[in-house]
């Protein structure tokens, strides 16, 4: 592997990092927001796997943007680095990646609680109507 394969995860990650800004539409965002957002959420298998890449593969970003030689470098990536975050990026825009999962879990559960206070408050009302018209008998 060599510059070509530096040449084509720096051209991925590039692409991966205006997903996700243009996916959370924040001022903060791209990878760095992602591994943020991602870990801050609770532990779990799915969740540990991408956050281990994606800080990886920051890392090798950073050395690939920063250090003059790296791109050079023939050790640092290979074309499954490459392939990973090109999957990553169409699970992204799919909306099926760990962190489009568990919110759109959350927004789940916080309708279903709305719907749970919904539904008492319209039976508590019943119930006090159907009281006042058995006094009222």
């Amino acid at each position: 592997m060599g510059k070509r394969e530096n040449d084509k995860f720096l051209e991925s990650y590039n692409l991966l990092e205006r997903t996700l800004c243009e996916r959370f539409l924040s001022e903060a965002c791209g990878v760095s927001e992602y591994i943020n957002r991602l870990g801050a959420l609770p532990d779990g298998a799915p969740r540990d796997e991408v956050l281990s890449a994606l800080v990886r593969y920051r890392g090798i970003r950073n050395r690939l943007s920063h250090e003059p030689t790296a791109l050079r470098r023939s050790d640092e990536v290979t074309l499954r680095d490459v392939h990973w975050l090109r999957r990553f990026r169409r699970t992204v825009s799919a909306l099926a990646d760990p962190l489009s999962r568990y919110l759109r879990g959350e927004r789940r559960k916080r309708w279903a609680r709305t719907l749970v206070r919904i539904l008492i408050y319209t039976l508590t009302v019943a119930l006090a109507a159907a009281v006042v018209i058995i006094i009222n008998i």
